[in-house]
């Protein structure tokens, strides 16, 4: 859930609340840097596609707000 998404990782936060450009998971879900980081992943088994432009776009935005 949102406590364990803001809390982060052993490598780390994934989301920086209020710096969207700066959070790993957008960069993740705009498939951005290395494609091993990218959610979901390429050619995944589930066949769940890459988040579309207006979707990223919201996240950023919650996340530039606060992320609350």
């Amino acid at each position: 859930g949102l406590e364990a998404a803001l809390k982060g990782t052993k490598d780390g936060k994934i989301i920086q609340p209020g710096k969207s450009a700066d959070s790993p998971m957008v960069h993740a879900i705009a498939q951005l840097g290395p494609e091993d980081h990218w959610m979901p992943p390429p050619g995944n088994k589930a066949g769940i596609a890459a988040l579309t432009r207006e979707q990223v776009g919201l996240i950023r935005a919650w996340i530039d707000q606060g992320a609350k």
